[in-house]
């Protein structure tokens, strides 16, 4: 039965997962996706589109892509074809004009400002493949406003499109003008009016009835005046049909000042999303990813109850609907960072109902998460239930089956287990011992309970295993030239590349790969500039000796790094485990035989985190003009598999990963370096920490065996403690399979027993009393094994019927011989009868047996004379 329990309790363990706090992307977009803010956004046909923006690596760029949800849930991201491309920018606006095909570019920021540049304006349309962009220029005669960054764009029912605000391009001083711009004459028209305030970096939004809402943002009476953040309960209107502005306080809920917020009027067209943001004051910044909803009926905020994980912080970010009832959050500024994460919030404004999603599938079964969530049991647990029941039914199937000797159990049970007084005892004593067992049973079950919980939650512990060897296996080690010019333009001397050899003068540059950065390029937070790497990945058979001399490669390899002299950069080194260089897969490099161990995720992973320059791990930089040196120790990391059997304790699973930890003294700069050429920048040397082979082995601190351990010992102190309590019993030579056996198996024990003891009466001693041997054994002198019953015959004071004296001796010799083989056979070992045997043979008189001695002895004791007169005085009773 405690199988049973245990079984059931470790089937119904559930096993819990961390959230991420974005949507799911596809596998084949790790690393893919660059991470971007200040793009421009829009939507045709559920499909968003986003261009420029700064980058990684770059202020601008002039990327077109689109993205787009799949009937699974699947994120579809997609580079746009551009058969010319549009101009480097960011903070730009995008607008899709009534025909449904043509969007027209209004640049913010851009690479080649030059003064007095005027608005630069770009059009595309979306129906044609080979469609490029087409700068406008301004009609003839006409002059268009002088270049501006951090303004508004808004299209107004009216078919006309409305700039308002920013900042000047050449001296940044905040702007009040206004214009509205028609894309069918490509003219400007100046709507400023004197007192209108000045703002930059706020959101804008068209209303069907032509009115345009201006919100959040940096404002200032004057260009001069010390800037302040709109504030969040006021917001303005222009009336584009009467060409007329009004300032609205708003109701609602409370949220921070912000800027380079996002904002969307939902499908409805009566509320206005907002999200995220940079608050700012004197002396703080904040990053914001709050979400709040205006009504533009009652002009109250609303800050909705939303379930799920929201995005991270961020501003600049991309917002568009993909569906009536998804919006989509992504890209963004992140402080010094931007981002390339995806978040879709489902919404239903009517009711009020939001919650951002994890994965497809929220997106496409909405309910069956809820369904999964709601549920009490687990998958596991039902079948775990399941098959319990399955045993119960078996259990009560075999009872009926075998009831005749399934009802006995009880009476055995009370008699033989619970209670069990001793011949010449009270009964309080036998009282005090149940009740003492009973609180050593309760003390089991909760130490059994404590038990299995430690088993379920068992921790684990390293223990690390060294042994002593000659060679160690080389790592492989990336080299990222950072600030380097590695262009064809570039001479080849000042381009960025490495030697490699031993202290032994073995050459391995051979087994250096210069790596295709448009496979992958890693981002550094220093961002010195172009970045230029190589792989150092020898084969299995490339090691290293511990002495010098020795018939080996040698004991330190030494990286001679070049480049041009003159530049003030980093190089970036890795180290990775062989067998763990996700660069060997990504870049198909060649020179390893090394098999490798990463999975499609964790080189995802790895992907990911090269590109945020969050892979802090055995990463050291060598900057030029030093010589620098690196210890390594490599080892194998096994680590326990999370499955049932290793709860066990015994056989354990172990992931085999190989680990390795460094130790990086950086040299110091210094003109006196010795240089191995004019172009020789630095110097790396590595070498083994140790000449051991090592194992960092998993232990799980609780199993099942350990805690079988641990519970015989604590069943052996409560059996101690009884024994010492109520004194010793004895117990049943027989275990279950004797005692529970059945059938011919039963039949067997009984022959068996028969045949082996083999006695012509049927008087058994301890079940029949010695009085009646002269009787033939009835129903009435036969006695249960119930042990009231055998006291009460062994105390009654039966009157012994005459019968012949030799007759009843000789039964009683048998009776004797029979227990003496029982005791023999169940619970007496005789070896220290066999020793008394052979020391009486050694000291008898040679020649005499044992028959013959016995006169001699009953003479000198008297034993002789004393049994004639028993027997006597018996015969005459």
């Amino acid at each position: 039965m405690n199988y049973l329990i245990w079984g059931v309790f470790l089937a119904g363990l559930t096993l819990l997962s961390l959230i991420e706090a974005s949507y799911d992307l596809p596998l084949e977009f790790a690393g893919s996706i660059k991470r971007r803010s200040g793009a421009a956004t829009l939507v045709h046909d559920n499909v968003v589109y986003t261009y420029g923006g700064e980058i990684y690596d770059h202020p601008y760029s002039n990327l077109f892509t689109s993205v787009s949800l799949s009937d699974s849930g699947d994120i579809i991201y997609q580079n746009v074809s551009q058969q010319t491309p549009g101009p480097m920018c960011t903070v730009s606006n995008i607008i899709l004009l009534p025909d449904n095909e043509t969007i027209i570019l209004f640049i913010g920021r851009y690479v080649e400002y030059k003064f007095p540049d005027t608005f630069q304006i770009y059009t595309y349309n979306l129906n044609d493949p080979l469609a490029s962009w087409t700068k406008l220029e301004p009609p003839t005669g006409a002059v268009w406003p002088p270049a501006r960054k951090d303004y508004s764009v808004t299209l107004a029912p009216n078919n006309k499109i409305y700039i308002y605000g920013g900042a000047d391009m050449n001296t940044s001083a905040i702007l009040n003008e206004m214009y509205s711009f028609d894309p069918n004459t490509n003219l400007f028209t100046n709507l400023t009016q004197p007192d209108l305030i000045y703002v930059n970096s706020h959101t804008a939004i068209a209303l069907p009835n032509g009115t345009i809402v201006y919100a959040t943002g940096r404002i200032g009476r004057l260009a001069t005046e010390g800037l302040i953040q709109v504030p969040p309960d006021q917001v303005l209107l222009y009336d584009t049909n009467t060409d007329t502005w009004e300032t609205v306080h708003t109701g609602g809920a409370s949220f921070l000042a912000r800027t380079n917020a996002g904002a969307l009027l939902d499908p409805t067209q009566r509320y206005i999303f907002l999200f995220g943001g940079l608050y700012t004051d004197d002396v703080y910044q904040e990053l914001l990813n709050d979400f709040y909803v205006l009504d533009t009926m009652t002009w109250t905020w609303i800050e909705p109850n939303i379930t799920g994980f929201p995005p991270g912080p961020r501003n600049q970010a991309s917002m568009a609907f993909v569906a009536d009832d998804l919006l989509m959050i992504f890209f963004g500024q992140a402080m010094t960072i931007s981002r390339n994460d995806f978040n879709i919030l489902r919404f239903n404004t009517d009711n009020s109902i939001y919650s951002w999603l994890k994965d497809s599938d929220e997106l496409v079964y909405p309910n069956r998460k809820k369904d999964k969530k709601g549920s009490i049991l687990s998958t596991s647990a039902i079948v775990g239930i399941s098959l319990a029941g399955v045993c119960v039914v078996l259990m009560i199937f075999c009872a009926f089956k075998f009831w005749s000797q399934v009802k006995t159990w009880p009476l055995l049970v009370y008699n033989g287990i619970i209670w069990s007084p001793r011949f010449g005892e009270p009964t309080w004593t036998e009282g005090f011992r149940l009740s003492s067992r009973c609180i050593s049973l309760g003390l089991l079950a909760f130490y059994f309970a404590y038990a299995i919980r430690e088993i379920s939650d068992s921790t684990k512990a390293t223990v690390v295993l060294k042994s002593s060897s000659s060679t160690i296996q080389s790592p492989d080690i990336r080299f990222c030239f950072d600030g380097w010019n590695n262009s064809a333009g570039a001479k080849s001397s000042d381009r960025p590349h490495l030697l490699c050899s031993t202290d032994e003068g073995y050459d391995c540059v051979d087994f250096v790969t210069g790596l295709d950065m448009s496979v992958h390029q890693p981002a550094f937070s220093d961002r010195i500039g172009d970045v230029s790497c190589f792989l150092f990945a020898p084969p299995k058979r490339f090691n290293l000796v511990e002495d010098a001399g020795q018939q080996g490669l040698g004991t330190t390899l030494i990286f001679a790094l070049y480049g041009d002299p003159g530049v003030n950069g980093a190089i970036h080194t890795t180290i990775y485990p062989p067998g763990m260089d996700p660069n060997v897969g990504i870049y198909g490099v060649k020179t390893t035989d090394v098999g490798q161990k990463m999975s499609d995720k964790q080189v995802n992973d790895w992907i990911v985190a090269d590109l945020d320059d969050r892979y802090a791990i055995n990463v050291h930089s060598v900057y030029p003009k030093t010589v620098s040196t690196l210890s390594y120790q490599i080892q194998d990391h096994q680590y326990l598999v999370d499955n049932k059997w290793n709860k066990i304790g015994f056989l354990q699973d172990y992931d085999h990963i190989p680990e390795i930890s460094t130790i990086y003294r950086p040299g110091v700069v210094s003109d006196s370096i010795k240089a191995r050429g004019k172009y020789h920048v630095s110097t790396l040397r590595v070498f083994p920490n140790e000449y051991v082979t090592m194992i960092s082995q998993e232990k799980a601190m609780s199993t099942v065996l350990n805690m079988i351990g641990s519970l015989g010992g604590v069943i052996s102190l409560m059996a101690a403690v009884q024994l010492v309590l109520f004194g010793f019993r004895p117990t049943s030579p027989w275990g279950i399979v004797q005692r529970f056996a059945f059938g011919s198996f039963k039949t067997s024990i009984d022959r068996s027993l028969r045949n082996e003891f083999n006695y012509p009466y049927k008087s058994i001693p301890l079940v029949h009393r010695i009085s009646n041997l002269h009787t033939s054994p009835s129903s009435e002198t036969v006695v249960s094994l119930n042990r009231q019953d055998v006291n009460s015959q062994l105390l009654e004071n039966d009157t012994v019927p005459e019968t012949n004296s030799e007759r009843r001796f000789h039964q009683i010799e048998e009776r004797m011989q029979l227990m003496e083989k029982l005791l023999q056979a169940y619970y007496v070992d005789n070896e220290i009868f066999k020793e008394l045997d052979k020391a009486i043979r050694r000291d008898e008189p040679r020649g005499r047996s044992i028959d013959e001695m016995i006169p001699d002895y009953e003479a000198q004791t008297g034993t002789r004379n004393r049994s004639h007169q028993r027997r006597l005085s018996e015969s005459k009773l």
